[in-house]
């Protein structure tokens, strides 16, 4: 399988995605040696780096923080105006960020045929999440909120204040729902092993959540915003089939298994024929330009912003995060070929790799930062040309801090 960060091993480490955290394999047995024979050493095996896991890593780290400074804590504009569709435009692309990150956890996590015993997995993966989200909690629930506090809230110290910081801090605000989620999918992992022993089962657990948690959700909300009054009676029969479905109670299917089961399908299966691989990335494309016209129409319809199309288990979401996957899997490896021989390119691909994680913990409060202290923010000129320029200051800055940050070995275990 991989190793950290990419590698394909047979023995030694394979790593997750979000935590760039191993998860040690077990060597390969030796076979008895006959008596007064002389040991021989045993050639370990070696590993090839797997670069596109660290391409797709870094892409996806960029779509986060590109994601957040055009949709998240944004200065207060009108609905329809030029600044809100150009955001919204800008924010309507990146939605397959968290998707990708949790597909490369799927690649590492869910081959069976490694050990993963339940004294690593919960002795080391999880309490290494635990701790980032412990430290990262309460920064952005102390610090962050009422040392920056980018929107200048004035605040009154009270005993709900109190109770209230202490209730966020326990729940983790903001972007670290994810650290949450990550944990709650380490602790299923076992469960997803299992399933993924046998392939048939594996596709037919992944289609299920897909049509459970993805088609029928955006079919069901593709109804509801854009059917006319006249067609009242459709809809009510599209309701009691979404009713229907809700009473089969698939609570499993639900959530982003999905992804995470597709992530360690799609890199053990191999698409020989290119006019497949062509039409997955046309299908992504497309979905990407489908989720700007559904955000688009279905806010105009409703008279509000609206991100029913947006959420990351939407049907054209998951449709792109297919085709942006596939293609670092194929074009992007092969660029590879090229790219790995430039000593410079590497060391930038695989530090930023190794700092994609703190890079998501750490660039919300660089943002809060910017907008407090500078008045800089996605708006400060034309947000079409500042947002991109902004998403791309606050990564360098985010990089920056921790790559400094994981120089020092008791901020690294939370980077």
């Amino acid at each position: 399988m991989y190793n950290r960060d990419g590698t394909i091993a047979t023995n030694g480490e394979y790593s997750m995605s979000i935590e760039l955290n191993d998860i040690d394999g077990k060597s390969d047995i030796d076979e008895p040696l006959l008596e007064n024979e002389n040991p021989k050493p045993v050639p370990k095996k070696k590993t090839e780096r797997v670069y596109w896991i660290d391409c797709l890593r870094v892409f996806a780290s960029m779509l986060v923080v590109y994601i957040h400074c055009t949709g998240v804590d944004l200065k207060p504009m009108e609905f329809q105006s030029y600044n809100w569709k150009a955001l919204f435009f800008l924010n309507s692309l990146p939605r397959p960020c968290v998707p990708l990150f949790i597909m490369i956890s799927g690649i590492f996590f869910l081959n069976p045929e490694r050990p993963l015993p339940l004294s690593k997995l919960y002795g080391k993966n999880i309490t290494h999440i635990f701790k980032s989200f412990v430290f990262w909690s309460i920064y952005y629930n102390l610090f962050d909120m009422y040392v920056i506090n980018f929107n200048e809230t004035q605040y009154d110290v009270n005993s709900q204040l109190i109770k209230d910081t202490v209730h966020y801090m326990v729940l983790g605000t903001g972007h670290l729902w994810y650290l949450t989620f990550v944990m709650g999918l380490y602790i299923t992992t076992p469960i997803f092993r299992a399933v993924c022993k046998d392939r048939s089962t594996a596709w037919y657990t992944y289609i299920l959540c897909v049509l459970v948690s993805q088609f029928f959700p955006t079919f069901f909300d593709m109804v509801d915003t854009y059917s006319p009054e006249s067609f009242s009676l459709f809809k009510d029969l599209i309701g009691y089939f979404k009713e229907f479905i809700e009473y089969l109670r698939l609570y499993p299917a639900w959530g982003f298994s999905n992804y995470y089961i597709l992530g360690y399908l799609l890199t053990s299966t191999k698409i020989n024929k290119r006019i497949y691989i062509y039409l997955i990335y046309l299908i992504g494309l497309i979905s990407i330009a489908f989720t700007v016209v559904l955000r688009f129409t279905s806010s105009a319809k409703l008279g509000y912003e609206t991100n029913v199309f947006g959420e990351y288990n939407c049907f054209n979401v998951a449709l792109s995060t297919l085709g942006i996957f596939t293609f670092f899997q194929y074009t992007v490896d092969h660029w590879m070929n090229s790219l790995k021989k430039s000593k410079l390119f590497m060391v930038i691909l695989l530090t930023l790799s190794d700092c994609s994680y703190g890079i998501y913990l750490v660039h919300m409060t660089v943002y809060h930062f910017f907008y407090r202290f500078f008045n800089f923010h996605p708006q400060t000129f034309d947000p079409l040309f500042c947002a991109p320029i902004y998403s791309a200051i606050v990564f360098i800055i985010s990089f920056i801090i921790i790559y400094l940050m994981r120089k020092i070995p008791f901020l690294k275990v939370i980077t």
